[in-house]
């Protein structure tokens, strides 16, 4: 049985540097035996790290096991007398260790054949089973079932990271703008240190694009071809619930197959960077909690009592101005100060205009993974369409046209060619609540992409709404400019024409109204 086990790791896409292997046995000898067994096979390999821990008892083990990750753990099936003088197995111990390691892979390794042996460790969560023997045969069947559990071990890690990276569906990092080419520079001298990075801006700038930006460059800086990422959004969860997700659960029952040792996301992150969202919603409990995993590297899981060491970089964001937290005592100091070894502000959408129609295309691709049964492409978007989501004050920023880009990705009509109505961008998106914007004010093109009901009940017919629309523009450009000799040049019209108009719909000259002022007071 032939493999090319050295093509096979390194072309694993999430190679993580290195293979991280547990030994269990009682006999140095035979945890000897297999070390040298597995420096053969992964040792030489160019740009594998072989990392080997080795432990003579269970307790020692899942003490390790707590506090690093491991690819593979080779488990001695007899493992000594314990105090009671009853057998130690291996195999009474498999889910103990899955739990604690739910992405390792574990080889029961004994020189039983007993089938039935075979049989329970499997059904209890063993990859496989190795039996000590220096024949050829199973020597490379050995060598073949670890290059494939490393590979699976990789794989599940890898899942585990992208269900614990969801923040969205933005996660690209726009730089056509020169502000976000700077910052985009900034981030690159950034990624160079491992040191804390908080980064501030209003809700929906893309922080979390930018923390995954700094993870790439980072990534690139070290030479790796990857770099576990992972968040967790504190502000969105309780306290309780945030702690358990970020440090783990460790009811300090090792023994047992019913272990209750929950990894947290620090164990994925190990090696890698953890994205701490709304980090200035955090309690004060977890606010301690977090000066400590930053300034001593280790951490404790909820409910244990062994620190566990930690290595991964922390990257946090929020949009609460911190200095005002700390002068009124709602966040402490001494972490914001960690916190802030590099300190880093969003540019807001208003600076970055030129990034805009790359963010929309971007949101646009994104809701259409879901969806790809429909084929949309921003060239299918009308001028209006394309108005109304790069307008100013887009609420939400970006996260707010990622919402429209949903709607409009899941309720539009296609016709019988399969390609979008755009028409019915307007009632889909209900674009008639730019009247309702937090903004007092909105502009022409805003009025002419809403879906503003001009024909109602209560429409006074076409002679009186054209009256009310000219008195409200000749209102507007008479304020703005103070003489009807510069308003008529605004509104392109002689001034004897806007004069006719202004006595027609009973519009003040600003001299009259200066008149009306100055006798009022």
């Amino acid at each position: 049985m032939k493999t090319n086990l050295k093509g096979t790791l390194l072309n694993t896409k999430e190679n993580a540097q290195f293979v991280s292997i547990l030994v269990v046995d009682d006999s140095k000898a035979d945890r000897l035996a297999n070390i040298i067994e597995c420096k053969r096979i992964f040792g030489k390999l160019p740009g594998i790290d072989l990392q080997i821990e080795e432990s003579a008892t269970l307790e020692n083990a899942f003490q390790k096991a707590s506090e690093n990750t491991f690819h593979i753990i080779l488990l001695d099936k007899d493992l000594g007398i314990d105090q009671n003088g009853k057998k130690i197995s291996g195999i009474d111990h498999i889910q103990s260790f899955k739990t604690l390691q739910p992405h390792t892979q574990i080889f029961m390794v004994t020189a039983d054949e007993r089938y039935e042996e075979i049989v329970a460790a499997m059904k209890l969560g063993a990859y496989d089973y190795f039996l000590k023997s220096e024949d050829p045969v199973k020597i490379e069947y050995r060598t073949v079932m670890l290059g494939r559990a490393f590979e699976k071990s990789i794989e599940e890690l890898k899942q585990a990271m992208s269900k614990s990276t969801k923040a969205g569906l933005y996660s690209e990092f726009v730089s056509h703008a020169p502000v976000m080419q700077m910052l985009d520079q900034k981030l690159k001298a950034i990624a160079e240190s491992s040191k804390p990075v908080l980064i501030l801006g209003a809700s929906g700038l893309g922080k979390g694009a930018t923390a995954r930006r700094i993870n790439k460059f980072r990534a690139e800086f070290l030479g790796q071809s990857s770099r576990s990422f992972v968040n967790i959004n504190i502000g969105a969860m309780s306290d309780a619930l945030a702690q358990s997700e970020l440090f783990g659960q460790d009811a300090y029952s090792f023994t047992g197959s019913g272990s209750k040792v929950k990894p947290g996301l620090l164990d994925i992150a190990r090696g890698g960077d953890i994205f701490l969202d709304e980090v200035g919603d955090a309690s004060s409990e977890m606010q301690s909690k977090l000066l400590k995993v930053i300034e001593e590297k280790q951490f404790l899981r909820v409910g244990g009592r062994q620190p566990i060491q930690t290595n991964a970089r922390f990257i946090f964001a929020t949009n609460k101005k911190m200095r005002e937290l700390v002068k009124s005592g709602k966040f402490r100091e001494d972490l914001y100060m960690r916190m802030q070894a590099f300190e880093i502000e969003i540019p807001s959408l208003e600076e970055r205009k030129e990034d805009l129609p790359a963010i929309i295309e971007s949101c646009l691709r994104n809701s259409l993974v879901d969806v790809n049964h429909k084929k949309i492409s921003i060239n299918d978007f009308p001028e209006d369409l394309m108005r109304y989501l790069m307008r100013d004050n887009i609420p939400g920023n970006i996260r707010g046209i990622e919402n429209d880009i949903i709607k409009l990705v899941s309720f539009i009509p296609m016709d019988s060619q399969g390609k979008p109505i755009m028409k019915e961008w307007k009632n889909i998106l209900g674009a008639s609540a730019l009247v309702r914007r937090t903004r007092s004010k909105i502009t022409l093109d805003d009025f002419l992409s809403a879906d503003i009901e001009l024909v109602g009940p209560s429409f006074p017919g076409y002679k009186k709404a054209q009256e009310i629309f000219e008195k409200k523009l000749i209102e507007e450009i008479l304020e703005k400019t103070g003489n009807m000799v510069t308003a008529a040049k605004h509104l392109k019209i002689a001034k004897s024409t806007l004069s006719v108009k202004m006595k027609h719909l009973n519009i003040k000259t600003p001299k009259e109204i200066r008149r009306d002022d100055s006798r009022a007071n």
